[in-house]
């Protein structure tokens, strides 16, 4: 009897029921089970920065090399603002993209402005019309587009913003970090809190609390500035500069006056942390 349960307790371990194996599994292959098809691609209308904007495949965190191998690559450089806009929109990604969108979530990088903070070429900043009429600064957040021009959630991620895909009362902007030619009194400016601390992935990027408001003073030696009708200081490393702006059923326009080849900032150029 002995032997004859150890002999059903192998055959068990490698039968399969319903295409299902049951029981321990001897294969060295475990990553085809994690990844989904989502893909590395840029978006249905082909980003240019596609490594930074792809959507993601499903699956469970088993381990970070399969959990997150479809996801976007972390940046290299800031990237250019124009990355994020086909014709004179944004950028939208498809569908199969947005489905499966996911953040990279390992702490695993210093999201500096070095690396665009973590975001990705084709995101923009989301503020609420109503909150920015009723008080400055305000709360502000961001994504990306879907197929459709709606606002995107990533599945994994807690963005502070609501991302109601119906909603028509919102400005998207995009940014770039902050560097001494950029920003100084009278820019629009998206910034971390101070106790938010620098982000450690792309999915503390995402659910960081951003700052949108008008500069009123800047100490460039002193690495930091502060906002119109707010008693407290922000760090210049922490900041970025809009200079692109968007709403629903208009046209993408260039903020602050400059040119549209004049937008961009090299990561020689921007401020580090400390």
């Amino acid at each position: 009897m002995k032997h004859w349960g150890v002999g059903l307790a192998l055959l068990l371990s490698a039968c399969t029921i319903n295409g299902k194996k049951v029981g321990p599994s001897f294969s060295s292959d475990s990553s085809s089970s994690s990844s989904s098809s989502g893909g590395n691609s840029s978006g249905s209308s082909g980003s240019s920065g596609s490594s930074s904007s792809s959507g993601g495949g499903g699956g469970g965190e088993s381990g970070s090399r399969d959990f997150y191998a479809n996801s976007s690559q972390y940046p290299t450089a800031p990237a250019d603002p124009w990355a994020a806009v086909n014709g004179d929109q944004p950028r939208r990604r498809s569908a199969e993209q947005v489905e499966h969108w996911k953040l990279r979530g390992k702490p695993e990088t210093v999201c500096s402005a070095k690396i665009d903070h973590c975001i990705p070429a084709d995101a923009w900043f989301i503020v609420k019309d109503s909150d920015a009429k009723r008080y400055m600064p305000t709360s502000a957040g961001w994504t990306v587009f879907d197929h459709e021009g709606h606002l995107a959630t990533a599945w994994n991620g807690r963005s502070p913003i609501s991302t109601n895909r119906d909603n028509k009362e919102i400005t998207a902007y995009r940014t770039v970090p902050a560097t001494r030619a950029n920003i100084k009194p009278g820019s629009q400016v998206m910034v971390m809190s101070r106790d938010t601390g620098i982000p450690n992935s792309e999915e503390t990027s995402y659910g960081a609390f951003w700052n949108y408001g008008i500069v009123d003073e800047v100490d460039v030696d002193g690495g930091f500035f502060t906002l119109k009708n707010k008693d407290d200081t922000f760090k210049l490393f922490a900041a970025r500069v809009v200079v692109l702006s968007w709403k629903p059923g208009g046209k993408v326009e260039i903020v602050g006056g400059k040119g549209k080849n004049e937008l961009a900032v090299k990561a020689s150029d921007v401020f580090n942390p400390e």
